[in-house]
């Protein structure tokens, strides 16, 4: 004759269920990310950098980018929007446990870049850097005389 207890019972049936809030609530996080900041180096690396939560679970940090690039003639004939060359991706490395570093290839001056972070821990819960699904960290490939630096000073 088999005996089951209640308390196995009921956790196989919520095993599902409890699996995905740990899942929510240990899955990886970005803590902070360094970007990379606008240049006038068309040959690059651009380098990023993340630290993370939850980093002995973490498979894969990747940078997910999109290159504006410049037009031949300085106009824009999507009004004022150039159309990206489609989303690329390069895999960050782990430096030290929690803290990852990943280039972006170098870009041609009047490019801008648009990127996210996205990090897959084991059971394929993801966290993405900005958090909100729109939002992008921008990198502008600037001229040698037009760099931040110069752009700002006259305000």
């Amino acid at each position: 004759m088999r005996t089951s207890f209640p308390a196995v019972s009921l956790f196989r049936r919520c095993w599902p269920f409890l699996l995905a809030l740990v899942a929510c609530e240990l899955g990886p996080r970005f803590l902070e990310v360094d970007p990379a900041p606008d240049t006038s180096d068309p040959v690059g690396p651009y380098r990023v950098r993340a630290s993370m939560t939850q980093d002995d679970t973490v498979k894969d940090v990747s940078i997910f980018y999109d290159v504006h690039p410049p037009l031949a003639d300085g106009g824009s004939p999507d009004g004022g929007k150039r159309m990206p060359l489609g989303t690329q991706r390069t895999r960050m490395v782990r430096l030290t446990p929690g803290v990852y570093e990943g280039d972006i290839p170098g870009q041609p001056v009047g490019s801008t870049v648009e990127y996210r972070l996205v990090a897959t821990d084991v059971l394929g819960m993801k966290a993405t850097a900005p958090e909100e699904p729109e939002d992008r960290y921008t990198l502008h490939i600037t001229a040698a005389n037009d760099g931040p630096h110069l752009r700002d000073a006259g305000r």
